[in-house]
């Protein structure tokens, strides 16, 4: 009990008065205001907001730039790992020419494998654009970057 009157005590000695009020003449104008302010709204509802392509493209940048980001962050690990095996290896392949001219013939059916033995050979000298293309058609970078070493 002693905590309560000495509680009430305290309160007494608290001035009563509000600190705030409402300022002068506010009731007098409310209404018409107040009917300004909502006829106000309903033009700015009228009134379309402009987007931008950025606003609709915007997620779907993010999307494609976190897609991208995660991709990268695995194959890029996976592409150094992949090279050390490969340089690691050093398996070179060789093929002889029986093989070679194996797979050419196998290749062929048998009316142009009987044309070719017909035909007289025709002694042509190929350009180095010619090889360059053949080489490249025919051998990998790989296969090519082993066999100048």
């Amino acid at each position: 009990m002693e905590k309560n009157e000495k509680y009430t005590e305290k309160l007494s000695e608290i001035d009563q008065h509000s600190p705030f009020r409402v300022p002068d003449d506010y009731f007098d104008n409310f209404y018409a205001r107040l009917d300004s302010k909502l006829h106000g709204k309903e033009e700015n509802r009228s009134v379309v907001k402009e987007y931008r392509l950025y606003h609709f493209l915007k997620p779907a940048l993010a999307i494609a730039a976190s897609i991208s980001a995660i991709i990268l962050m695995l194959y890029w690990p996976i592409g150094a790992i992949r090279q050390k095996n490969m340089a690691n290896s050093d398996q070179t392949v060789v093929y002889s020419i029986e093989d070679v001219y194996f797979t050419m013939v196998s290749n062929l059916d048998e009316n142009s494998f009987y044309a070719l033995l017909s035909e007289p050979e025709k002694k042509e000298k190929l350009t180095m654009d010619e090889i360059a293309s053949i080489v490249n058609s025919t051998f990998s970078d790989f296969e090519i970057y082993a066999e100048t070493k």
